[in-house]
């Protein structure tokens, strides 16, 4: 297991009678896609550049963002997929889930899900930039701090959902 990551699923903590209040920034759901260029374990996935002027600017990351109060992550990231990047209709599985913490106190419970197909190309939205590349070279991309321990085990998420999917239904949609 990658340090600093943890297996999903990720059971919620149950809140003790004599927890007292943190000084721990709160803990914030995100929903994160990694699109593939087409559905199959060598893809190329999309990575987008923040704005400069954003919170970690200039640093990459996949597409998504935070849960919305009475929002599932699944919810989350079809809504956000199309604000950023104007995607309609995408097909997602949910591919993994980490905590991250940074070093300014940013708390959050990440959401990765895969997403093998939508009906347009995707456009930039909110993005610096965007990029496709290998799967295996997403970690020699000045990433999000949150992302890196997910990107270096990335390659090997996508061949096992992959070797799972067509032994179990023979094709992906």
């Amino acid at each position: 297991m990658v340090q600093g990551s943890r297996p999903f699923p990720i059971p919620p903590k149950e809140p003790s009678l004599n927890s007292k209040p943190s000084l721990v920034a709160e803990q914030r759901a995100v929903s994160v896609a990694v699109l593939l260029a087409r559905p199959s374990a060598d893809s190329h996935v999309l990575l987008c550049q923040r704005l400069p002027s954003a919170r970690y600017g200039l640093k990459w990351e996949f597409p998504g963002g935070k849960v919305e109060p009475g929002e599932t992550p699944r919810e989350a990231i079809i809504r956000e997929l199309q604000e950023e990047l104007g995607i309609l209709e995408p097909v997602v599985h949910e591919l993994h889930r980490e905590q991250s913490e940074y070093a300014d106190g940013g708390r959050f419970d990440v959401h990765y899900f895969l997403c093998t197909s939508w009906l347009n190309p995707p456009q930039n939205r909110v993005f610096h930039d965007l990029l496709w590349t290998s799967a295996t070279e997403v970690s020699t991309f000045d990433i999000l701090e949150g992302n890196r321990a997910f990107c270096a085990v990335l390659p090997e998420l996508i061949a096992t959902f992959f070797a799972r999917l067509h032994t179990t239904h023979g094709q992906v949609t």
